[in-house]
């Protein structure tokens, strides 16, 4: 426990305490913030990754359904010229 003598000592001594509260708070909203960031960062990239998983797999599914239809436009194409 701090013995404090004078009105000046006691008022440096609740600056500081204030200042030290202060300073603790900002370290844990720092931190808050920094893992909310990561987070959503991490969740945004996932969801990028599932999305365009999901176009290659519709892309490659059409292919080999329209492959054939496109094999024969280019023929056509190439048959016009």
């Amino acid at each position: 426990m701090v013995i404090l003598n004078t009105k000046k000592e006691k008022y440096y001594y609740n600056t500081i305490m204030k200042l030290k509260k202060l300073l603790e708070f900002s370290i844990k909203s720092i931190i808050i913030i920094l893992f909310i960031f990561t987070f959503v960062v991490y969740k945004t990239e996932t969801m990028k990754l599932k999305i365009n998983q999901i176009k290659y797999n519709y892309l490659k599914k059409n292919e080999k359904k329209n492959y054939p239809k496109n094999k024969q436009l280019a023929e056509k194409l190439k048959s016009k010229k």
